[in-house]
């Protein structure tokens, strides 16, 4: 499929990349497409090996490659799949040819401004996908994301928790999860409004997010329920990550302006884990009754020795 279009653009400088199958047609191809547009930066690379060299050390719009070097050279293809921001033209030797899904361009049309035209809603289509591609990633982002506090939200961290059990069960490793429970945020919200008990979500989420390391999840489940799952730890590691969060906490609401917060710690850990077993485990111990007053910064937290008080 031949393209050929007349079409104005905003494109209008463009740095083109021409890549042949030898010298001489390089420096032919070279002259055509720098006569079809004399304000576009052209240069050509004597081999693909050169081009994907010269991509690396220019950010450049448009790739105008001999179709047969295009389907030979994998390396080239690989490289230019790192730069979602390069429009790749194939440049045919005959007028028609198999189809591709890529925009061509017949060898003898290389001067004319169709050719210019080509390439410049090539660059046009190559930005739309890349802005597409861009706002895709971030609504999906948005939709695993608690909008408050920044963590992941429920869907996420079910996902990312139920993996994490999975490769902790291939490598023989535990994995520990914390509940966590903000005591009192329908009071804080009642008495000194909704967003003094956001403020005090936010906080409690920096803290969280600041406790993990790479690879664990922190999430907020609902209102001001929190979770991390953390992989490779046991009971012993979950507790002092438990103590240190509940410090945190307490430390946090001892700074001017900040209303005193309280959270209620569960925590659960196996070797080879299944996510439900530990969610049940651990969602138990919330549900027991407290038996000891609560403190500014209390957790409960039960393990292979059951459940006690830190």
């Amino acid at each position: 499929m031949t393209i050929g279009t007349g079409i104005r653009s905003e494109v209008a400088q463009l740095r083109v990349l021409v890549v042949e199958r030898d010298a001489a047609a390089a420096r032919a191809s070279l002259r055509a497409v720098a006569g079809a547009d004399p304000d576009w930066m052209v240069q050509s690379a004597r081999s693909a090996a050169d081009a994907a060299r010269l991509i690396g050390r220019r950010p450049w719009d448009a790739l105008l490659v001999a179709e047969p070097v295009w389907e030979e050279h994998e390396e080239l293809r690989s490289v230019v799949e790192g730069y979602p921001d390069l429009a790749v033209v194939l440049i045919r030797d005959e007028e028609n040819g198999s189809p591709s899904p890529l925009p061509v361009i017949a060898r003898a049309e290389l001067g004319s401004p169709e050719a210019a035209g080509a390439v410049r809603a090539a660059v046009r289509q190559q930005r739309r996908l890349r802005h597409r591609g861009t706002m895709l990633r971030w609504l999906e982002r948005e939709a695993r994301t608690d909008p408050l506090t920044g963590l992941s939200n429920r869907l996420a961290f079910e996902e990312e928790f139920a993996s994490l059990c999975a490769d902790a069960r291939s490598r023989g490793q535990p994995v520990a999860l914390l509940l966590f429970d903000v005591v009192g945020l329908r009071v804080v919200n009642e008495v000194h409004g909704r967003e003094a008990g956001d403020r005090m979500l936010h906080r409690i989420g920096r803290i969280l997010a600041s406790s993990v390391r790479t690879g664990d999840v922190a999430a907020r489940l609902e209102g001001g329920r929190f979770a991390v799952a953390l992989g490779g730890a046991g009971i012993d590691l979950a507790r002092r990550v438990a103590r240190r969060v509940a410090h945190q906490v307490e430390q946090s609401s001892q700074m001017p302006g900040e209303l005193p917060a309280a959270v209620s710690i569960a925590v659960a850990a196996a070797e080879s884990p299944e996510p439900a077993e530990l969610w049940e485990r651990a969602a138990e111990q919330l549900r027991q009754p407290r038996t000891v007053p609560l403190p500014l910064a209390a957790f409960a937290v039960g393990g292979d020795d059951g459940p006690s008080v830190a």
